[in-house]
């Protein structure tokens, strides 16, 4: 089940309203937190009324959850869009890694939303959550598996995949923690010898294919 399906929207669902009221719920957000953020506080922030909120979405969850869907979609075009341009695969990987970290660490308000407070939404919550963590881990293996000039194929299994991206979330939700939002250049470089000390020695795809064989 896809983030889209898991949001549930009202009987009257209007795009332009939809776009108004993500905005409001994300200043809303930056303003009061999450957890105590209420449709009025939302609405209050779109200009607009609780009637409108219902005719699109059903609760302040599912206006989460289609936050959470779209902006995500938008991080992963914008590393579709610039990655491939880097000169060489490990910068393809750091630019990647950059987008994704400055997404949230720009907008530290927006990492505790989409990384925590999510799952307080219940099941819909974390099955969204769990479908923009498979696509970031199904999208760095793509990269990987591509043969460049500068290097092989190489093979990123699923669990350094998964550890790439929980730690990249770890350093964002601590420099939220420490309140250090003034230090991302810090931050970023901090991500990215995280995801060199992992990528550095994976296997080829040669390599991998001959210790398949080998057990």
């Amino acid at each position: 089940m896809s983030p889209a399906s898991n949001a549930v929207r009202g009987p009257r669902a209007d795009e332009q309203m939809v776009a108004r009221l993500l905005a409001g719920l994300e200043e809303a957000i930056r303003d009061r937190g999450y957890t105590a953020v209420t449709v009025a506080d939302i609405v209050a922030a779109a200009s607009t009324s609780k009637r409108a909120f219902y005719e699109n979405f059903a609760t302040k969850g599912d206006c989460l959850l289609e936050h959470h869907r779209r902006f995500h979609a938008g991080v992963m075009a914008e590393i579709a869009r610039e990655a491939p341009r880097a000169e060489s695969s490990f910068e393809e990987t750091v630019v990647g890694v950059e987008i994704y970290f400055r997404a949230f660490v720009t907008k530290p308000h927006l990492a505790r939303a989409h990384l925590l407070d999510v799952l307080t939404v219940g099941r819909p919550g974390v099955e969204a959550r769990a479908e923009a963590t498979w696509r970031y881990v199904r999208g760095m293996q793509e990269v990987m598996a591509t043969e460049r000039g500068d290097r092989p194929a190489k093979v990123l299994d699923d669990a350094r995949a998964l550890g790439i991206l929980g730690g990249i979330n770890e350093i964002a939700l601590d420099m939220v923690a420490r309140d250090e939002g003034t230090l991302v250049d810090d931050a970023v470089e901090r991500a990215v010898e995280f995801v060199r000390s992992i990528i550095r020695d994976l296997p080829t795809v040669g390599e991998a294919g001959s210790a398949k064989e080998a057990t």
